[in-house]
């Protein structure tokens, strides 16, 4: 299923050429990494089981930070800062191809702000 999944999504990359991928849903963290293996930038997915709580709240700062024109890499930073303040134990992790010119390194503004 994994291999389908991310040749689907590679598929899809070269027609589109995708900035990124968010698989908001339980053991993900294959597919993240095959869909980057695929092309695709940057993919998030989780490592573990999501909660539909820990879901929602991930997918929410994760859209509203891309809304605000972060980078998928701070959106993803907050998401995760947001569902650590909020006690969730959701493991989201944020796969990125290792070719530069695609995603530049991250820099000191792509940090979440610290936890108070």
């Amino acid at each position: 299923a994994t291999d389908a999944v991310a040749g689907l999504v590679g598929r899809y990359h070269e027609a589109a050429a995708l900035d990124g991928v968010l698989l908001n849903c339980c053991h993900s963290l294959a597919q993240a990494k095959a869909i980057v293996a695929e092309g695709v930038p940057v993919c998030v997915g989780a490592e573990g089981p999501v909660t539909d709580g820990g879901a929602l709240l991930y997918a929410s700062e994760f859209w509203t930070g891309v809304a605000a024109g972060h980078s998928l890499r701070r959106a993803h930073n907050l998401a995760t800062h947001a569902l650590a303040r909020a006690s969730k134990r959701d493991d989201y992790r944020c796969v990125v191809s290792a070719a530069p010119r695609e995603v530049p390194p991250e820099t000191p503004s792509d940090e979440p702000p610290p936890l108070r």
